[in-house]
């Protein structure tokens, strides 16, 4: 790493950034919900289908489950958040159970506009539906 006098001197202001913000604010921001829950693998595979989520405008975070509490194959686990937009909950919640895929017992959290969860973040200024993989993570006893 170099020292700070070897950079341009606009380097530490960051007013590109600065500038963003400000483009940023320009942009609607959309109010989203979330749910959590708790899947395996064939529930998974529907409810992660680009084209299902984007027919019913919903983006999701997901997190692999590994390991022998996990399961193999057919039982592998995700742990995954669902988010939407309140005005599509009721559809969304309906097509969803057609999968298997019951949310409706799931508490619904509205997402801080202010998350500091980029991907969050993402979401909300996104035209589009978003599929975030937060890694793989070994359940242990």
């Amino acid at each position: 790493m170099f020292a700070p006098e070897f950079y341009p001197e606009d380097y530490m202001l960051n007013e590109d950034l600065l500038q963003c913000d400000d483009e940023l604010d320009a942009i609607p921001k959309k109010i989203l919900f979330k749910r959590g829950l708790h899947v395996r693998a064939p529930e998974y595979t529907k409810l992660s289908d680009q084209r299902y989520m984007e027919q019913f405008s919903y983006s999701l975070n997901v997190i692999t489950l590994r390991g022998r509490y996990s399961g193999e194959g057919s039982q592998q686990g995700y742990i995954v958040w669902v988010y939407y937009e309140p005005d599509s909950e009721e559809t969304l919640l309906k097509a969803l159970r057609t999968i298997g895929v019951d949310l409706s017992e799931k508490e619904a959290q509205t997402v801080d506009p202010d998350s500091p969860l980029a991907f969050e973040q993402s979401m909300m200024y996104s035209s589009g539906v978003i599929k975030h993989d937060a890694g793989e993570y070994m359940v242990a006893a």
